[in-house]
C-alpha cells in the first residue's frame, strides 16, 4: 500500500510516497518546462479556448470582440506555462 504525501516547505514543493517498509521516495513537483513538454498542443489550444469563453463571459460576451478574447487568453497561458 502506498500512501501520497504532498510537503509543501518555503525551498520548493515534493511528492513523498510512503510504501509498506516506510521508505521515503521524493519527486520534485514539475517545473513550468516539464510541464510545456507534456502538454500537446490540442490541450493547449483546449485551454485557451476555456479562457477565452471566460473572459468573453466577464465581458458580457460582446459581438465581434472574439479575436480579442481570444489573444487575451493564448497571452494568460502563455504567461502562465512560461512561454
Amino acid at each position: 500500500m502506498t500512501k501520497t504525501l504532498v510537503k509543501k516547505s518555503t525551498t520548493r514543493k515534493a511528492k513523498v510516497e510512503l510504501d509498506s517498509n516506510t521508505e521515503f521516495k521524493i519527486q520534485p513537483k514539475a517545473s513550468k518546462a516539464n510541464i510545456n513538454a507534456q502538454l500537446s498542443e490540442e490541450e493547449r489550444q483546449r485551454m485557451i479556448a476555456e479562457a477565452a469563453y471566460f473572459i468573453a463571459e466577464a465581458q458580457g460576451f460582446q459581438v465581434g470582440q472574439e479575436l480579442e478574447y481570444w489573444v487575451a487568453a493564448e497571452k494568460q497561458m502563455n504567461d502562465r506555462l512560461g512561454r
